[in-house]
């Protein structure tokens, strides 16, 4: 079966030829008819010169799949940064979260305070504050 992304079968990636399924090869089909071993030796030898054309054209469209994916995504995320001193909300794991509360357990934890801004969106948490 094609792949989403290539567009092409593993196999012929691979091999550089289509699979022949079992069934092809127990009972007598038009392939199986009009097979020449030497022409056969031929195309075999041809296959293997154009795979690394398949190869490529298979990569770019698998690129080209990721691109439109990351795009998609993209527009739906927004963007977030937070200052030192600004107050958040962390979203608590499972091994974080309280065993005694079961499935209603909190997933958010704090409110924290940011300390320190980083790079690329990160920012560093130390100090939870108790509003009680």
């Amino acid at each position: 079966t094609p792949q989403s992304t290539t567009q092409e079968t593993p196999y012929r990636l691979t091999y550089g030829v289509d699979a022949m399924i079992p069934v092809e090869v127990g009972e007598t089909s038009h392939r199986r008819q009009v097979f020449d071993t030497e022409k056969n030796a031929q195309e075999l030898a041809a296959d293997l010169d154009l795979v690394d054309e398949l190869r490529d054209k298979a990569q770019i469209h698998e690129e080209a799949c990721k691109l439109r994916a990351s795009r998609r995504y993209n527009t739906r995320v927004r963007p977030r940064s937070f200052r030192a001193g600004d107050l958040v909300w962390r979203l608590l794991g499972e091994a974080r979260k309280d065993t005694s509360d079961g499935k209603l357990a909190p997933t958010w934890g704090g409110p924290f305070r940011v300390t320190e801004d980083l790079e690329c969106y990160a920012s560093q948490v130390l100090l939870q504050l108790n509003f009680v």
